[in-house]
């Protein structure tokens, strides 16, 4: 892509996303502690989850290696 190109793109890009930002922040400022608030309330049940799936999906992993390595045992114990 051509400078003048990638310069054009970025200039129009911020004329529109900075305002944009700016009033989105002016617009949340007053609730930001509101909102603080609600994160600490969801951010353990988040992390929670999170420990969870986690969990899960070591489990998965583990049986799923277990359960292949118990057929390949039993696979060599037949052809003897």
């Amino acid at each position: 892509m051509p400078t003048w190109k990638f310069l054009l793109a970025d200039a129009f890009s911020a004329i529109l996303t900075v305002p944009a930002v700016t009033y989105l922040g002016y617009l949340f400022a007053q609730n930001l502690d509101k909102a603080r608030q609600h994160v600490h309330r969801i951010q353990l049940w988040v992390l929670v989850a999170l420990a969870f799936v986690g969990l899960a999906l070591f489990l998965y992993h583990h049986l799923q290696r277990r359960q292949l390595h118990s057929r390949d045992a039993s696979a060599q114990g037949s052809t003897r």
